[in-house]
């Protein structure tokens, strides 16, 4: 998968994000996890890739 894709928990916090993710963000899983995802990345590359298949 291509996309850039983040998961976050229930305090906003991001456990997961796959490696598009993380290369568009310029910085690895690790660096990422447990920060809020509304957080500048580590490496200061804004990520605004917001997408939502879910059904209402």
């Amino acid at each position: 998968m291509s996309d850039p894709i983040f998961i976050h928990d229930g305090q906003m916090h991001i456990p997961q994000a796959n490696p598009a993710y993380c290369k568009q963000a310029g910085c690895s899983l690790e660096q990422m996890q447990g920060r809020p995802y509304y957080a500048p990345p580590p490496a200061g590359r804004p990520v605004c890739v917001f997408r939502s298949n879910v059904a209402t």
